[in-house]
């Protein structure tokens, strides 16, 4: 009985984790800084359907990227944890709108901060007219996503 108890305890050791105040590299002097720990995370989103969708993004690399083929209308990015983020992970988005007309891309929750006030809409607001692209970048500051750099065709 012993052994199970503290076998259930070390798996909940390593299991829990939460974000990081640090860079993955580390910051000591003694620490290997050669960047062979980052990994690179490619996050394909196929489908958008009908009315607003929420994207539940969890990045859980140095660098993760998601791809949106088509946005259908608009969509809301909710990063839903940073368990597994570091000081200076980036996070980046690439959406193409469809063919037809104008839709946005919003932010939900606490974990993502847009750097861009728009006016006429909500905070942040990325407006895509038909048939073109935006790249909107985030970088961890070791509490919450911020935006980083935009472009939007």
């Amino acid at each position: 009985m012993k052994n199970l108890i503290f076998i259930f305890l070390t798996l909940i050791t390593v299991a829990v984790s939460a974000q990081s105040t640090t860079p993955r590299t580390g910051n000591a002097g003694n620490i290997d800084n050669t960047y062979r720990k980052l990994n690179y995370k490619y996050v394909p989103v196929t489908a958008d359907a009908a009315g607003l969708d929420t994207l539940l993004v969890k990045p859980n690399a140095f660098h993760t990227q998601y791809f949106i083929a088509s946005v259908t209308d608009s969509v809301a990015i909710n990063v839903t944890t940073i368990a597994n983020s570091y000081l200076g992970d980036e996070l980046s988005l690439i959406v193409t709108n469809s063919a037809g007309s104008n839709h946005a891309i919003k932010w939900a929750g606490s974990y993502i901060q847009s750097a861009t006030t728009t006016t006429g809409g909500a905070v942040g607001t990325a407006y895509l007219t038909s048939s073109k692209r935006a790249v909107i970048n985030f970088v961890f500051n070791g509490s919450v996503w911020v935006e980083v750099s935009r472009m939007i065709q």
